[in-house]
């Protein structure tokens, strides 16, 4: 047994174990512990492996006996995705090649004797795992965060270098005694495993920046919103006003009254139910905001020959954020009412709300006849048209941002949105 060649196995183990685990999430310093246990168990199995079947097939066996155990480990032990888990395992694998090559540069000044290559790589392991260590593995361990679209882009090179490698290289010797077929197929998986991570990588980017279009967009829409709802607000105050001036339009009233002015008195009475009528919001339920939304739809919809038929039984407390509220109240009704609008029959022209709460889960359910195509994009209506098409799509967010959902459906000339949203903790009791 070659003693150089066995401390290159255990520093090759010591390598790999240590970057997976810290490309993986896992701080050194905080558990040296299971660090040291984890090379202890590996170390041995690796040592009886050598001992048992040699160098050459226990390289042949890494995969089984190091690699998988140390995936599996990630993923059911320290509970990482499957995707995080393999990004670990082949990075670390990547990163031993360097160390590798080195050895094998400085051995070729003596004719690439083997226990040379072997020391080179053993006196170079632990500077080079600090420098991964320290420079790379928190980017690695960032990943966490990242989609699965971006984790299939980032394992797609260590991964197929890894099964390259181990073709060529470890099961065959085909890289050294392949001839050209082999260098120019290295070359073409190169150019190949390039342009496929430059596809998904663009791709990528290009969902980012669509996204980042839409989030502006949205961001628009949530600051008219806000203005309107602040509009509404100020109506209800003028409202609130003119109730508390009641007494003052009352003595003008008896004034009149003890005159015996009657046309006087009709005519300030259709003055002031024109203008309670005009800034006064509908009481449709309990809910201030709810009431503001509804009565402002109600108004538009009249203005262009829709009826808004309304159904509202929510609480005066709801646990979700008046913009969110507004936005999914608003863009539905007014998707609602625009297509019911451009309708010729006439007792067509009806959009149908119903708003309730159960199981402290907000249920909102709007529905109106259509004409014409309703184009959908992953069941979410859109409009090639520049500037619209967002209003679905903020409900669609909103309902996945609280994890409920939003179902967009049209059968036999109706659409009907369902919504759901669960709702903060709440003291006050469902309405059904």
């Amino acid at each position: 047994m070659n003693l150089l060649e066995f401390l290159n196995f255990a520093s090759v183990l010591l390598f790999g174990v240590v970057l997976t685990l810290s490309f993986s999430g896992l701080s050194f310093r905080k558990n040296v512990g299971q660090y040291g246990v984890l090379l202890l168990v590996f170390g041995l199995i690796q040592a009886l492996a050598y001992s048992i079947i040699g160098t050459e097939s226990l390289s042949k066996a890494y995969p089984v006996l190091i690699h998988l155990p140390l995936f599996l480990l990630v993923k059911f032990y320290y509970k990482k995705p499957a995707l995080l888990a393999g990004i670990s395992v082949f990075s670390a694998y990547l990163f031993c090649t360097p160390r590798k090559w080195i050895g094998t540069f400085i051995s070729s000044f003596w004719g690439y004797n083997a226990d040379i290559s072997y020391a080179v790589q053993i006196a170079i392991t632990l500077p080079l795992l600090l420098i991964i260590v320290k420079w790379v593995a928190p980017y690695v361990v960032r990943l966490k965060y990242e989609n699965s679209q971006t984790l299939k882009l980032i394992i797609a090179v260590p991964m197929l270098y890894y099964f390259i490698e181990y073709a060529l290289t470890v099961y065959t010797n085909l890289l050294y005694t392949g001839g050209a077929a082999i260098v120019e197929f290295m070359d073409s998986a190169l150019v190949i495993i390039y342009f496929v991570f430059t596809v998904i990588f663009l791709k990528t980017l290009y969902e980012k920046a669509e996204m980042k279009i839409e989030y502006m967009a949205l961001r628009v829409l949530e600051n008219s919103f806000s203005k309107e709802m602040e509009m509404l607000r100020e109506s209800q105050m003028q409202a609130a006003i003119h109730r508390h001036d009641l007494r003052h339009h009352l003595s003008l009233l008896h004034g009149f009254a003890e005159g015996g002015d009657m046309d006087k008195i009709k005519g300030y009475l259709l003055q002031a139910q024109r203008e309670l009528h005009n800034i006064t919001p509908i009481l449709f339920c309990e809910n201030d905001m709810v009431n503001l939304v509804l009565s402002s739809f109600d108004s538009k919809a009249k203005k262009v020959g829709v009826t808004l038929l309304t159904e509202a039984k929510l609480p005066k407390e709801l646990g979700i954020s008046d913009t969110e509220l507004c936005s999914v109240l608003s863009n539905g009704l007014e998707n609602a009412i625009s297509a019911a609008s451009k309708i010729e029959d006439e007792s067509l022209r009806t959009v149908r709300a119903s708003c309730s709460v159960n199981r402290n889960k907000l249920l909102v359910m709007i529905r109106n006849a259509y004409i014409g195509e309703i184009q959908q994009k992953d069941g979410v209506p859109f409009s090639a048209q520049e500037g619209h098409g967002f209003g679905c799509r903020s409900i669609a967010l909103i309902a996945e941002k609280r994890k409920g959902f939003a179902t967009f459906e049209k059968e036999s000339g109706i659409f009907t949105l369902r919504v759901v949203l669960p709702m903060e903790n709440i003291s006050s009791l469902s309405v059904v």
